[in-house]
């Protein structure tokens, strides 16, 4: 098995500054021989403890920017979609730049 980094996951207390370990690692493997390899721990007890390891594989940097890009997408599109219905609710309740016309 040809590891070729671990990543571990830490939260920082916001009061003291101490980091915790979350539990998270990210191992990156050299070839699809070391992942099947890593594949045969997953879903079993690490360290002898409650904690399971949970064995999948990651995106590639370009994966996770089509995600991030189909994400802000979306998050425009309904914001844009939100905003077309407040004018229209306005539009239909006679309001002229959020103001009542008959005021």
């Amino acid at each position: 098995c040809h590891v070729t980094s671990v990543r571990l996951v830490y939260d920082r207390d916001q009061k003291t500054g101490e980091r915790h370990f979350r539990g998270v690692a990210f191992v990156d493997l050299a070839d699809e021989k070391s992942f099947k390899r890593g594949l045969e721990f997953h879903n079993k007890a690490f360290l002898g403890k409650k904690r399971r390891v949970n064995v999948r594989p990651t995106r590639t940097k370009g994966e996770l920017s089509e995600i991030v890009r189909k994400t802000e997408e979306k998050v425009a599109n309904l914001i844009a979609r939100s905003k077309e219905k407040k004018r229209e609710r306005e539009d239909d309740n006679g309001d002229v730049d959020g103001k009542n016309a008959q005021d």
